[in-house]
Parts: structure tokens; sequence; C-alpha cells
């Protein structure tokens, strides 16, 4: 099989996406975990697909710090910086050393990947598993018009995968994969049931939400001093459970869940250590948990979402949806939210991260947090395989 995958990502350029990486990927000891280099510039020259596209969202706001859709004619630096070399040393050990030294420069230097493109065919020069990446624009906006039809007839399947990130089948006792690389019919029960659950109809307005937003701000100005990336993720946790499953949870039951979501990622990407932790439970740092433990909270927290599902969910699918849900609070919505208000959040408090500085308000906040997506993507592509 040859591995192909699609950047969904929109070209940004200047020096945003290095300084982003540094103000956005921070861990709970303030230690980032990205790389400062602020002279980071995204390939992917190629013509525009249109005025619109050139336009991009600054006719919303009416402002010039949007730096629209238009694919971009900037060339990435010469060289990999040399913290990127120190930092992925480690992953030279690996089982799959090729592979994760790749994703590593492309994690903590973005520019990376568009420097394998530069000089290449349009839609060439993925480092990946001897695949194909399509980055710029134009490529992408075809590609993501073809990909569905092409995984409904079989022509493409998805593969255990997070974005660029590779899971491992033992973290996922079901099926031996996420849900994403399931079937195409697996799938589309799973995706029937989260859509109808997501449905606008049964989820908070938007005046509703900033009741939701003030009542965690007010909380927190009550603790004076908190972590808020931590805090987001958090509150974002009590959000998912009570407007999609409609389960009240407590701060401290989102805390321990968010603690099962650390642990399933890690697992999900290196199951070493969990399955060490089986077999040697008395020399294993606590901070690792056994895998049995993972797939225990697992089941416990799949049975109480399938207890919330509605009552016109077949048994026979009761499983499997409950299991989406819970990958998608675990695997998508419950990380990519919570990235992307803290983005946004540093967006206003480091005004070097944009290209000019951004006053916002009710005019045009829609648009800043797509723009802020676009920017930061919490999800940087997806593979598929042909």
């Amino acid at each position: 099989q040859a591995s192909f995958s699609v950047a969904v990502h929109v070209r940004s350029v200047g020096g945003a996406m290095g300084a982003a990486q540094a103000a956005c990927h921070r861990d709970e000891d303030g230690e980032s975990s990205g790389d400062d280099n602020r002279s980071s510039a995204s390939s992917g020259s190629g013509s525009s697909t249109g005025s619109d596209e050139e336009l991009g969202t600054d006719h919303i706001a009416g402002s010039a710090w949007f730096w629209g859709h238009a694919d971009s004619t900037k060339q990435p630096p010469p060289a990999v910086p040399l913290k990127t070399g120190i930092v992925t040393l480690p992953f030279r050990l690996a089982e799959n050393p090729d592979f994760h030294q790749e994703f590593a420069k492309y994690v903590l230097c973005p520019h990376w990947l568009d420097k394998q493109a530069q000089g290449t065919a349009t839609g060439k020069g993925c480092p990946f598993m001897g695949g194909t990446a399509f980055l710029r624009h134009a490529d992408v906006s075809k590609k993501l018009a073809e990909v569905p039809c092409q995984h409904a007839n079989g022509e493409i399947e998805r593969g255990n995968e997070l974005g660029y990130l590779l899971l491992q089948p033992e973290a996922f006792p079901m099926t031996g994969c996420l849900g994403l690389g399931n079937s195409v019919e697996d799938h589309r029960i799973q995706r029937r049931w989260l859509e109808a659950l997501l449905a606008p109809s049964r989820l908070p307005n938007r005046a509703q939400w900033i009741e939701e937003v003030k009542a965690f701000l007010a909380q927190r100005k009550v603790d004076r001093r908190f972590k808020f990336r931590k805090a987001v993720t958090t509150w974002w946790l009590q959000m998912l459970w009570k407007h999609i499953v409609g389960e009240i949870v407590t701060m401290e039951e989102a805390i321990d869940f968010g603690k099962l979501q650390k642990q399933w990622l890690q697992g999900a990407l290196k199951s070493g250590p969990n399955t060490f932790a089986d077999a040697h439970p008395n020399i294993t740092p606590k901070q690792v948990w056994p895998m049995s433990r993972i797939l225990e909270a697992q089941e416990t927290y799949r049975e109480k979402i399938k207890a919330k599902l509605p009552a016109d969910v077949p048994a026979g699918d009761r499983d499997m949806v409950a299991q989406a849900m819970l990958e998608m609070f675990v695997f998508a919505g419950g990380l990519s939210v919570p990235l992307t208000i803290h983005c946004a959040v540093s967006v206003l408090f480091r005004q070097d991260l944009l290209a000019s500085p951004v006053k916002v308000d009710e005019g045009y906040v829609e648009a800043f947090v797509y723009e802020v997506t676009r920017l930061f993507p919490a999800v940087q592509g997806f593979c598929y395989w042909k």
C-alpha cells in the first residue's frame, strides 16, 4: 500500500507559525515544547485559485490583519534549526525511527514539511511513510472534493491514525482501531448518531454559551491563580458531558476524565510503557497507567455514555456509538477545542502572532476564530491509504 496524506491546514505566511508553536504549546510548568523560530515560514508556491481566496476574510472584518487563503509565495528558511535536531534525538531510538524523527521535526518546526515540497512537483514531497502530501490550498480543495466519494467506493481507506500520528491497536479493544479508521459501514453508523447528538437544536445557543463562559470566568476569579490551558480543558470536558451526554460532572470528575485522556493518548502512541506496567506494576512509576487500567476506564465511561444514548439507537449499535462519542471526547473535540481557545487567547495577549495587532469585538469574533484555526490548526491534516 502507498500512503497519501492530505494536509487540511491552509498556508500561513511570515513568522507567526513558529511563534505560535512557542506560545501555544507550553507544558504545565511553562516550558516551551515548540520551536520559537520567528523566521519560520510556509512554502506552497502556486497561483491563487480565485479572487475570493485572495481577499480571504478581509472583507468580513474590514481589517488588514487577516491574511486570506491564497497560496503562499513565501519560502522556508534553508535549514532546520539546531534545537529541533537536539530535541528529536530520542526519537531515533524508537521502533520506527525514521517516521517518528520526521514527524517530530514537523511538530517542532512546521516549515520543515514545506521544505520537503520545495522544488518538487505540485502535491509531492511528503516524507511520511513514502507517501505524498498535498499542502497547497488548490490541491487541498481539490482533494477534499474527491476523497469522500473515493472512500465510499472503496478506492481509499483510513487507517489507525490521528492526523499524522500512528496509533497502536491494543489501545482500542473493540475494533483494534480508532473509529476514524473503521470500515465505511461502521463509520456511517457512528457518524449518523454523532451528527444527531451534535445537532444545533440540542446544543446551547450563543447567549447560553456566553453564560457558561461567564460562570467559568467567575469561578476562576474566585480561584485567583490557575493554569489557563488546564482550566479550559477541564471546563470544556464538563461542557461535553453536560450538553452532549446530559451528564453533570464535577470539576474533580472532569479532572479524572482528563487523566484518562492523557494516558489513553500516550498509550495509543506508545503502548510499551503501559504493557510493561501490566507486567511489572511494582517497579513502574505511578504516572504510567497499566494498559489494563486504560481499557477498564474506557469500558466504565463507555457504559456511562451508552446508558444516556437516545432510546432509538439500536441495541446492536449502542456500544459502537458510545465508543465513538468517548473517542470524540478524548481525541477530537476534547483536545482540539481547548487548544483553539488557548491559541486564540495567546493571539490576543501576544501581538506578534499575527501580521498586525488584533482588537476583537462581536462584529467579527467568528472571523477571528476561523483565522486562528486556519493559522494554528489543532488537526494538521489526515492520512488515507490507496
